[in-house]
């Protein structure tokens, strides 16, 4: 159901026009600015559009023994603010998924510049009780070990920072709070026998520092520059469930224009926990990032390490086509992590970009092939 959807929708775009009203002037801008005066709202059905200040939508769907059959919709809304134009974009997105089964996901999160880009905030909340996939921890796990389980799972988190020394370095302060419960486990699996640290669910707070370096281009379609990110963060458990953890991450992208119309894009990532992490807090290799030949949590364990690059043509004013190539390797630490089991994503994609001009939103289609497995994602914006 995933795969026809996803077919439909790009099918849909191939041959649709863009809807009177929506398309722009060459020379002129296509990052929105929100102005409440402004009161235009335009749906358009195909290729799947809601304009409401510059609102753009995908339609998603899924549909298996353990969800039901079930309908979402992703949305993001860019934005800049009005004598603030020098600032990046800044962005609203909602995520929401519903199944047959009761099962819902809702994913409401935003990123603010203002004031020359010297300040930057973020916040996200969420709640997801969709049935997830387990299949133990560590590198060596089979698909033969998966087992599911009914999450019931909040989470918040809000961070800002400023510019140091008028330099895109950017440092300030990171809160979280998250509330997880696991329900619905298979007789006799891992986390029924409670082998695995955070099956009893509990609720956790951290506190940490966010690190922003950004000298890219543009947000959404970066041809020159690097991106830095970095976060620490310590959870403390706030009941009698005793976690105490410290996590931290460290991504890096960069970007290189080698012709007019191509990209080399590349991207270093590792994040790391220590002893006392629940499971559904540990560094996670799958989904639609750098791992996108395998599902969400595919493998898991205290150290993460991925790498993958990207080329990029754009072929056509609205198209750009994709090849990707990358792997990825969990294990208990950096000196741990071994070679062969290194799981490899390679795979292609598509991109239809919303809107012409200066700073295009693209709708993303990959297809990704790895170890015993391959897998359909869509999404809006570049995986990274």
């Amino acid at each position: 159901m995933r795969i026809l959807t996803i077919i439909a929708v790009f099918a849909a775009l191939l041959m649709a026009d863009p809807a009177p009203g929506q398309t722009a002037d060459a020379d002129s801008t296509a990052t929105p600015r929100l102005d409440l005066n402004d009161s235009t709202v335009n749906v358009q059905l195909w290729p799947p559009k809601l304009r409401a200040y510059g609102l753009v939508w995908v339609p998603n769907a899924t549909a298996s023994e353990r969800t039901g059959l079930g309908i979402g919709v992703e949305t993001v809304l860019p934005y800049t603010i009005k004598g603030d134009e020098e600032s990046l974009t800044s962005e609203l997105g909602v995520s929401i998924m519903g199944t047959t089964k009761g099962q819902w996901r809702f994913i409401l999160n935003t990123d603010f510049h203002w004031n020359l880009n010297r300040n930057y905030a973020k916040f996200r909340v969420g709640y997801d009780d969709l049935a997830r996939e387990f299949w133990g921890i560590g590198p060596e796990t089979e698909e033969s070990d998966k087992e599911v389980y009914l999450p019931r799972d909040f989470g918040t988190f809000a961070e800002t920072t400023w510019r140091l020394f008028g330099r895109p370095l950017a440092l300030g302060p990171r809160l979280e709070y998250q509330h997880h419960n696991t329900t619905s486990l298979e007789d006799g699996g891992q986390l029924e026998t409670g082998n695995v640290l955070g099956t009893t669910g509990g609720a956790i707070i951290g506190l940490g520092l966010a690190l922003d370096w950004d000298r890219r281009d543009s947000r959404y379609q970066p041809s020159e520059g690097w991106y830095i990110q970095s976060r620490i963060m310590q959870f403390v458990g706030t009941n009698s469930d005793g976690y105490n953890f410290l996590l931290a991450s460290l991504d890096w992208r960069a970007y290189r224009r080698i012709a007019a119309t191509h990209i080399l894009a590349g991207q270093f990532y590792v994040e790391g926990a220590n002893d006392g992490t629940p499971f559904w807090r540990l560094p996670s290799l799958g989904g639609d990032s750098f791992a996108r030949a395998y599902p969400s949590d595919r493998w898991l364990d205290d150290t993460l390490l991925a790498v993958q690059g990207e080329w990029r043509w754009q072929a056509m004013r609205r198209w750009s086509l994709v090849g990707f190539a990358g792997a990825g390797v969990v294990d208990d630490d950096l000196q741990s992590l071994q070679f062969k089991y290194l799981r490899p994503s390679v795979g292609v994609g598509i991109r239809y970009f919303t809107e012409k001009g200066d700073d295009l939103v693209p709708i993303r289609l990959d297809f990704a092939v790895g170890y015993e497995n391959w897998r359909f994602s869509i999404g809006i914006t570049e995986a990274f």
